[in-house]
């Protein structure tokens, strides 16, 4: 007598874009369209996507106003909770397979078997999304945050701001920002400039020290101010001090 067998259902998965705008500009959104085939002796146990319906992707097409360059970034979106779970910035075609093989790093726990399959669809897609122009004079360069850091080294000592209670010169945010924005770098993107300065370094006797001091997963500093808790951009003094220029004595 011959074992009774259960049909596994016919799987059909099929990348796509759609076209779509926003306050940015135009976007392509990314998906996966699954299908299932079945019938009453088939059985959905065993299914095996590779996670594709849990995903979804947006694309932003971008070119360089000077080179004319282009590139785009790239959005990974939960589909449950329509939340970002990981980000290419900036690729271009050439690297787009190996950045989207790269998202595994992330937790994108897509299968690999979908990975060309994306570059396939987003290549597709690309002639029609609308670039964006990007214009890098306003880039916020390690050179760029190392020349804001000078100005606030030099507003420190104008304003005579001194070290406090934490070991560190304190700059409360909605001041600096207000500063700021009187300043040739008000022209820059104000996160950029703040991230930038969390991630500022230099070296000092042969030792990379940080020139900021930030709560942890932030780019600011808390401190307390009286019974009040304050955010604040922390200056390391041993940095700071390093870029002071010496005053000639008085004759």
């Amino acid at each position: 007598m011959a074992a009774s067998t259960v049909d596994k259902p016919k799987i059909i998965t099929k990348w796509q874009s759609e076209l779509q705008n926003d306050e940015e500009g135009t976007f392509a959104k990314i998906y996966c369209h699954v299908e299932i085939k079945d019938d009453e002796s088939s059985s959905n146990k065993d299914v095996d996507i590779g996670n594709a319906d849990k995903y979804f992707f947006t694309v932003r097409r971008y070119k360089d106003k000077a080179t004319r360059e282009e590139h785009f970034s790239i959005k990974v979106y939960e589909v449950i909770t329509n939340d970002v779970c990981a980000e290419i910035e900036k690729t271009n075609i050439i690297e787009l397979e190996s950045k989207l093989l790269n998202l595994r790093v992330y937790g994108v726990l897509l299968g690999r078997k979908h990975f060309p399959k994306v570059r396939q669809v987003i290549e597709k897609a690309y002639p029609g999304l609308t670039p964006r122009t990007v214009d890098n004079s306003t880039l916020v360069t390690p050179e760029v945050v190392e020349r804001i850091y000078m100005m606030f080294v030099r507003y420190i000592d104008e304003v005579g701001i001194e070290v406090g209670t934490n070991g560190l010169y304190n700059i409360p945010v909605d001041e600096f920002k207000e500063y700021l924005s009187d300043t040739e770098y008000s022209k820059y993107k104000y996160s950029d400039i703040r991230q930038g300065l969390a991630e500022f370094t230099k070296e000092i006797e042969k030792k990379a020290l940080k020139g900021t001091k930030c709560s942890y997963g932030r780019n600011d500093n808390t401190i307390a101010k009286g019974d009040k808790r304050i955010k604040v951009i922390s200056f390391v003094p041993a940095v700071v001090e390093s870029y002071r220029i010496t005053k000639l004595p008085e004759t």
